[in-house]
């Protein structure tokens, strides 16, 4: 498959919902980071994205499985 159209594949479809060949192009990825990295290393998302950006991944398909941080909401505390 042609890489604009593997690409094009990601944005297609129900929100929420991806085709079994870009869910299978995920688990690679996914796969990749698990077995490259342990859990709890600190390693720059710019990095994992150049890396599997020249092994050729689509950065739309990096950015969906690299972890995101947990990020705490902020509360609206009124001041008394």
């Amino acid at each position: 498959m042609c890489q604009s159209k593997l690409k094009w594949s990601l944005f297609v479809g129900a929100e929420g919902f991806t085709t079994e060949e870009d869910q299978e192009m995920l688990n690679r990825i996914e796969k990749q980071i698990k077995r490259r990295f342990v859990i709890g290393s600190q390693v720059s998302e710019h990095a994992i994205v150049q890396d599997f950006s020249k092994q050729k991944y689509p950065e739309r398909a990096i950015y969906k499985v690299t972890p995101r941080p947990h990020r705490a909401r902020k509360r609206n505390v009124a001041s008394a």
